[in-house]
């Protein structure tokens, strides 16, 4: 609206110029300067739109290779209209400069350097800005060694924006000039096709590159002379600036190491332990006795999240028993007998209709282990066969469906009160991004994901109420939205029930700044909503490094959520990494931690000696590793581990993803931190 208002502007202002030219008044060389200026600007405005044109004609067909992709038809008719506006007000000053018989003479040199050294200045600040920023974020919400990144980045940022100040203040050579506007150019093109705000520096590196051809001459070349001492001072200065960070990044960072130790003394009287249960494993009694061993203990509690998904289906490959070697597979309906396909023709109020499983795996789990006073929160989950199980923005209306069809098996299973809350899993499948950049100019899509998950929640404190009270359904419907939350935050005051999430761990960058841009990005709904009870960060990390990455996340879990954040660790590593980063949370002060998962796929034969997939705590190393860990976290100990600076790069490059959440600009909407003012565990 902004260039469209812009372009209006020159136009009336270019034919009023003309009108004066009719009247035969005399135009003054600052009147023709003035009209080239105005041909300049229209015809910058005119390659950027087909810059971007092409920028968004290539990400969708490049999308579209792999799966259909929705046409970005915002996007495109948004570029198109700058392209005509653009291409009308360069016709119209083009002619009226051929009108004025003027020598169509290069605009004052002085002009263009005058031009050379904002664009140096504005440019320098849009990189060196975010990139320091990225510095301060890291230092204040995870560690020092998490901002390394941002410091590398920062160093060349600023080391090639003090470059550029050299070589325009002092009239070197225009070559570095050029290259310095050319990669601006190049960075904020990109980023203008999703953000517009960028179009700007996008314009004003195009002004720019036409200036340092303008300011050429013989005097001023655009090679560089490196027999002049000024350019052997300039080269000189540019390798020092370039070292520097190589330097830290291959050099210093090799002999870096540091070593954290958390004190017991800062760990929580009681914790609670929640591990995702996330195959059809049946519940042994090796697994139950162990289960119970661990509940038992005096200051630990165990709970599990169970999988609510229509079946659970799939190969597994191989797995060594007693009978030798036997293939693994499973195919299981856990909620309703029919397929998928007569699911998805049934409506949503229809639901009850389908056949419903009776004495299946989830209600035996549920029964068994409530009675035997172990926790269940339920994980509802879409078809895998389309949807990858988990909401976001795309899916969110299917999940309606799944929800209904959850909230009547709970009802015929009696399951309401022996279950204990909810918890929604905001992710994508990472893997596919075929909707994801075209429906990124979609607006609406991501604005109603948002607001169909607030009013889903509601609905689930309402259903969570009637559960759990004995409350007739008549007398819960005639009950008000802020009736409903009062009788839920009892209930969840004495832990009888939660609304909760679980997400990933780098969507946590996207809170660098006030808008929630990169969840739009990714098509997923995560803060907002701000009315969860609990939000589980899940940490998908391991090896050499891992450690400190997970401690980094636990300050980052406490700043943005505080004690109702829930830090996830992941289950395939060594069990010495796992006791270890459960005393992390531990001696941190959480009093609630999580794993995913206790229980995964069947491990393959030589999934120790072929680095092959093995995902479950105790697929990997038996249902006694859970009484081993468990004996370990009743008794907290000091614990101790280093940041390895020859891995530096490891886990710590997945910050980069700030940056890029940065310069996607949108909508301030995030709420203060921690959310819903909950107190942090370490003030």
């Amino acid at each position: 609206m902004i260039i469209l208002l812009l372009n209006s502007l020159i136009i009336y202002f270019s034919q009023g110029v003309k009108f004066f030219a009719k009247l035969n008044i005399s135009m003054t060389d600052k009147s023709n300067e003035t009209l080239k200026w105005i041909r300049n600007i229209s015809s910058a405005l005119l390659v950027i739109s087909v810059l971007e044109l092409t920028i968004t004609t290539v990400l969708f067909l490049l999308v579209s290779e792999t799966s259909p992709a929705t046409l970005p038809v915002n996007a495109i008719l948004h570029w198109l209209i700058m392209l005509v506006v653009s291409l009308l007000v360069f016709i119209i000053v083009k002619k009226q400069l051929a009108a004025t018989r003027f020598e169509d003479g290069k605009i004052n040199v002085r002009s263009q350097n005058i031009i050379l050294k904002i664009s140096v200045i504005v440019c320098g600040l849009s990189t060196i800005i975010p990139a320091v920023w990225l510095v301060v974020f890291n230092l204040i919400i995870y560690t020092f060694e998490d901002s390394l990144i941002g410091i590398f980045l920062s160093i060349i940022a600023i080391g090639a924006f003090g470059i550029a100040m050299v070589a325009a203040w002092k009239k070197t050579s225009t070559f570095y000039l050029f290259g310095y506007f050319l990669f601006n150019l190049i960075l904020f093109s990109i980023f203008s096709a999703f953000s517009p705000i960028w179009i700007v520096i996008t314009f004003l590196s195009l002004l720019s590159l036409n200036a340092t051809k303008r300011v050429t001459s013989r005097t001023r070349r655009f090679m560089v002379n490196f027999r002049s001492k000024r350019a052997q001072a300039c080269a000189i200065i540019s390798i020092i600036i370039l070292a520097i960070p190589l330097s830290i990044a291959f050099g210093f960072m090799n002999l870096y190491n540091r070593t954290y130790t958390l004190s017991a003394d800062n760990a929580a009287d009681e914790i609670e332990l929640n591990f995702t249960w996330a195959n059809a494993t049946p519940l042994s009694d090796d697994a139950y006795n162990n289960l119970t061993y661990a509940d038992g203990l005096s200051n630990i509690e165990v709970s599990l999240t169970l999988p609510l998904i229509y079946r659970l289906q799939g190969d597994y490959g191989s797995d060594i028993g007693e009978g030798g070697l036997t293939n693994v597979a499973w195919d299981l309906h856990l909620l309703v007998e029919e397929g998928f396909q007569e699911i998805e023709e049934t409506p949503i109020d229809q639901v009850d209709t389908l056949t419903y499983v009776e004495n299946g795996l989830i209600e035996n789990f549920t029964k068994n282990l409530t009675a035997g006073g172990i926790e269940c929160d339920f994980m509802p989950l879409l078809p895998k066969e389309e949807y990858y199980m988990y909401i976001n923005d795309a899916n969110i209306e299917r999940f309606l469906k799944t929800y209904a069809i959850v909230r009547e098996y709970i009802n015929r299973t009696d399951l309401g009160d022996k279950h204990r809350g909810i918890v929604i899993d905001t992710e994508r499948e990472y893997s596919r991004f075929d909707q994801v950049i075209t429906n990124w100019w979609n607006y609406g899509l991501h604005e109603t994901g948002r607001e169909l998950l607030s009013d889903l929640l509601k609905d689930i404190r309402r259903d969570q109420v009637y559960w759990k009270t004995g409350e007739t359904w008549e007398n819960i419907q005639a009950m008000s939205d802020e009736q409903i939350q009062t009788e839920f935050d009892l209930l969840l005051e004495n832990k009888e029930t939660h609304v909760s999430c679980a997400t990933f761990q780098y969507h946590l960058d996207d809170f660098i700044d006030w808008d929630d841009e990169q969840q739009h990005f990714y098509e997923i709904s995560i803060i907002p909503p701000v009315s969860w009870d609990y939000v589980g960060v899940m940490t998908y990390d391991k090896g050499i490094n891992s450690e400190h990455n997970f401690y980094g996340y636990c300050r980052a879990i406490d700043h943005f959520f505080g004690v109702n954040g829930v830090p996830y660790l992941y289950s395939e590593d060594s069990e010495e990494n796992i006791i270890s980063k459960f005393r992390i949370a531990q001696n941190y002060g959480y009093p609630f931690i999580g794993m995913w998962a206790l229980t995964s796929e069947y491990c393959f034969e030589d999934w120790e000696t072929q680095n092959k997939w093995c995902g479950g705590f105790c697929d990997r190393f038996g249902w006694s590793a859970l009484q081993r860990l468990a004996d370990a976290l009743s008794v907290p100990e000091d614990v101790t581990f280093e940041f390895d600076g020859k891995e530096w790069y490891k886990w710590t490059y997945m910050h980069a993803l700030q940056l890029v959440d940065l310069y996607l600009v949108g909508k301030p909407i995030l709420p203060t931190w921690p959310l819903n003012n909950a107190e942090h565990i370490k003030t």
